[in-house]
């Protein structure tokens, strides 16, 4: 039996209610909640790729899982083109046939495995960018032809990879981007800079950075690679 002695002169009841006041922190959700205010904002922004889970507040099988769907939104979290959206089935009953149903398992490898491929993202199940992350496959050929042609020769293929990179559009455009710079940086600087310029990039991993930094050093990282080969 509890003493008052052990709460050094309080009673067991006061100290009981005095850590009623303790709040535990609520980690942050990604997910975005839609209402028939933002459906159309939100679920047919033709600018995303949006994934959404239609649920109802009064279903166990929703209720449990919730901590999987929260899980996959924090995966994608720094994904701007795509959403993680959901959607209260009781409130918001009107239907639209533009979307493709998700028939697949409800892990959260199962999810992202499916989103990785129908969005064109590159996240493991830990939420870090895998190496084809930043990888423009249309580029792929110029890029040999850039690595194996002598300088007088890459001026040219290097206008001819801005050229494809121009017809890029969403998130392509902006890796496609760093290819340009890449090329153009090797054919100032020499065969050696994507050897050096990766190393630099992975010192500045092993240090404390923010998640967007190492998104955006691991896709030059990947990018370079493609110039090493």
């Amino acid at each position: 039996m509890w003493s008052d002695e052990f709460f050094h002169g309080a009673s067991f009841a006061s100290v009981g209610l005095k850590r009623t006041n303790f709040k535990v922190p609520v980690a942050p959700s990604y997910v975005v909640e839609v209402t028939s205010e933002n459906f159309d904002d939100v679920i047919f922004d033709i600018t995303k790729h949006v994934f959404v889970q239609f649920y109802a507040p009064w279903c166990g099988h929703c209720h449990n899982f919730a901590p999987t769907y929260e899980k996959v939104a924090s995966i994608f979290k720094l994904d701007e083109d795509v959403v993680i959206a959901r959607v209260n089935g009781d409130e918001y009953q009107e239907g639209n046939t533009a979307v493709e149903e998700y028939e697949e398992g409800r892990t959260v490898e199962e999810i992202v495995e499916f989103i990785n491929q129908k969005c064109g993202t590159n996240r493991d199940f830990d939420g870090q960018l895998t190496s084809r992350a930043g990888i423009v496959e249309s580029l792929d050929a110029l890029v040999k032809e850039f690595v194996s042609a002598v300088n007088d020769e890459r001026e040219k293929i290097i206008t001819k990879i801005e050229e494809e990179v121009s017809k890029l559009t969403g998130t392509h455009a902006r890796y496609g981007k760093f290819y340009v710079k890449a090329a153009k940086s090797i054919l100032s600087k020499g065969v050696d800079y994507a050897k050096a310029e990766t190393e630099r990039l992975q010192r500045m991993l092993e240090k404390p950075i923010s998640p967007v930094k190492a998104d955006e050093f691991t896709i030059k990282i990947n990018i370079l690679s493609t110039f090493s080969s």
